[in-house]
C-alpha cells in the first residue's frame, strides 16, 4: 500500500514536537511521546523539525512494523534530504515549495504542503502535493472553513491540523478533511502530558476513528 493510501485510510497523524528542551532531553521527550501514541494505536507519527535531534528520533522509529514515521515543519530541501536519510516516509511542510514536492515525488515520499486560501490550495495541489495542509485550522474557522474550501475543490485531499480533538474529530472528517493532525489533544496544551495519559488519549481517539469509519 502506498503511504498516501495509509494516510487517508488511518486518517490521523500524531504531530510530535519537543521545542523548549535542550537537545538530548528533546530527543528523549519526542521519542517517549511517539512511543506512547503507538502504544495507544496511532501509528502515523510526524516528528517535526522544530527541535534539535528530530532526525535521530525519526531514525529510531523508522522500520518498526506497522509504524509510519514522517518529518514535519520541513522548510528546506536540506531538511527533506535529512528526513529521507533518517527513514521518513512522508513530509509535512507549513508552506508550498515546488522543489521539496519534486524531491518527495522523486524519492517515493508522500508530501503534505501548507496552504490557506483557495488560490494557495490549488497551487499546492497542482504542484504535486499529495495532501494540502490547512493550519491553523481552528483559527481559520475549523470544520466550517474546511467545508467551505472543499465545496468548490472536492478533488483536493486536505489535511487539517491545529485544534482537532476528540470532540470535533467527527466534524472535521465530515467536513471533508482526508487526514487530521493531532497534537495538543494528545500531549496537552503545554506538551507535558504523562506517557500513560498520552496512550489513554490515543486509544480514545483511535476508537473514535474506528467508530466513524
Amino acid at each position: 500500500m502506498k503511504i498516501i493510501d495509509v494516510l487517508t485510510h488511518e486518517k490521523a497523524v500524531a504531530v510530535v514536537r519537543a521545542s523548549g528542551y535542550k537537545e538530548e532531553r528533546a530527543e528523549a521527550a519526542a521519542a517517549e511521546r511517539a512511543r506512547a501514541c503507538i502504544e495507544g494505536g496511532i501509528n502515523l507519527i510526524e516528528i517535526t523539525f522544530s527541535f534539535e535531534g528530530a532526525k535521530k528520533v525519526i531514525k529510531s522509529l523508522s522500520g518498526r512494523t506497522g509504524v509510519y514515521v514522517g518529518a514535519g515543519t520541513v522548510l528546506t530541501i536540506t531538511q527533506a534530504g535529512e528526513a529521507l536519510d533518517a527513514g521518513a516516509e512522508f513530509l509535512v511542510c507549513p508552506h508550498t515549495d515546488p522543489e521539496i514536492i519534486g524531491f518527495a515525488k522523486k524519492n517515493g515520499l508522500a508530501i503534505a504542503s501548507g496552504a490557506l486560501t483557495s488560490n494557495e490550495i490549488v497551487n499546492a495541489w497542482n504542484a504535486g502535493a499529495d495532501l494540502v495542509k490547512i493550519f491553523p485550522a481552528r483559527e481559520l474557522g475549523g470544520p466550517r472553513y474546511i467545508r467551505a474550501m472543499k465545496e468548490p475543490l472536492p478533488f483536493i485531499k486536505v489535511m487539517a491540523t491545529g485544534g482537532v480533538n476528540l470532540d470535533n474529530l467527527h466534524e472535521y472528517l465530515e467536513s471533508g478533511a482526508a487526514v487530521v493532525g493531532l497534537s495538543s489533544c494528545l500531549f496537552g496544551p503545554a506538551g507535558d502530558a504523562a506517557p500513560e495519559e498520552i496512550t489513554r488519549r490515543a486509544k480514545s481517539l483511535k476508537e473514535a476513528l474506528i467508530s466513524i469509519s
